[in-house]
């Protein structure tokens, strides 16, 4: 079926009330039909264990405690105080996932201990699940290259700092790239530049779209040609699926 793909950004922590990247919220969304998958953040803490976390940082008692610097069992003490649920890590959140649903998981600049290679770390974990669909995406296109090379679908993520001309400059080198999916943050969407992509055979990523407005600004910036040709090759990232997941059913009533 021809359908604009929901992935839940941060396990779609928003529409779920929990805490983001939690076991929890990612339960709760793998388990509704509408959600085509979930997004996640990776770290690799002082001792290699791989976390679910977006911060460099857990902040605690006006102190920073950055997640290289400590052990998962110094740093999820801390998270059980803050938050009275573990931190979860990545081995323990892939089991939980149906094969159908799609990981879009991100991994973020990260470093490991031990003269280990943080991607080798990741790999190695992930390797262990071959029937499930994960993408891997990441703003660092060197992440993305050592994962395509083992076979992965992969995600480029751009960033929202980018200006309109410098994002055209940065697309032209990437486009002939081997990654799968270009990914565009909302307020960079531009009707030739998402066209441009698609038509290079790529898939569209768009982040964040959290509510109405949004996604009526969306289908408007895009246009209703792409939509109705394209629909089935472009995933929105968003915190409340249920919300958008309704409005886009409005939306394509109407086109």
């Amino acid at each position: 079926m021809e359908k604009i793909h929901l992935i839940a950004h941060r396990g779609g922590y928003k529409e779920s009330n929990c805490r983001e990247n939690s076991q929890e919220a990612i339960k709760y969304a793998v388990a509704k039909d509408y959600i085509d998958g979930v997004e996640f953040d990776v770290r690799i803490t002082k001792d290699n264990k791989i976390i679910l976390f977006h911060d460099a940082s857990l902040k605690y008692n006006n102190k920073k405690y950055k997640i290289n610097n400590y052990t998962y069992d110094e740093l999820n003490s801390i998270y059980e105080q803050l938050y009275q649920q573990k931190l979860n890590t990545l081995e323990e959140i892939l089991p939980l996932i149906p094969k159908q649903k799609w990981i879009f998981l991100e991994i973020k600049d990260i470093v490991s201990n031990e003269n280990k290679n943080p991607l080798d770390l990741v790999y190695n974990t992930i390797k262990k699940y071959p029937s499930k669909k994960i993408c891997i995406i990441s703003f660092v296109y060197q992440y993305l290259k050592y994962f395509k090379a083992k076979d992965y679908p992969t995600c480029l993520l751009m960033s929202k700092k980018l200006r309109f001309l410098s994002l055209k400059a940065v697309l032209v080198s990437y486009l002939s790239s081997k990654v799968n999916m270009i990914s565009l943050n909302k307020i960079n969407i531009k009707k030739n530049i998402s066209h441009r992509i698609l038509k290079n055979n790529k898939l569209l990523g768009i982040y964040t779209i959290d509510d109405a407005d949004e996604i009526n600004s969306l289908y408007q910036k895009l246009g209703q040609n792409i939509i109705k040709k394209y629909q089935n090759e472009i995933y929105i990232t968003t915190t409340n699926p249920k919300n958008i997941y309704e409005r886009i059913k409005l939306l394509n009533e109407k086109i």
